[in-house]
């Protein structure tokens, strides 16, 4: 694995933990009926999304033109 590939996958674990906590934010504001809160927060579940789908491009692209010769894909994918 090279440097690059490395900051990749630290890009996509961080990524993913925001992901996650977005969400969970989103449902106890669900469950608190908060829905000024909710609607505040499905946009940042949203953008933890799309930011999420970002790396993983990134990291298809890197994969797919630094180590194309290793004929394998990654777990990811």
């Amino acid at each position: 694995m090279c440097a690059e590939c490395e900051q990749l996958w630290k890009n996509y674990v961080d990524a993913s933990l925001k992901r996650v906590r977005a969400y969970g934010n989103l449902k106890l504001a669900n469950l608190r009926s908060d829905s000024e809160t909710m609607e505040m927060l499905a946009e940042a579940a949203a953008l933890a999304t799309q930011k999420l789908e970002e790396v993983k491009r990134k990291i298809e692209e890197h994969e797919s033109t630094r180590h194309a010769f290793r004929g394998t894909q990654s777990a990811l994918l």
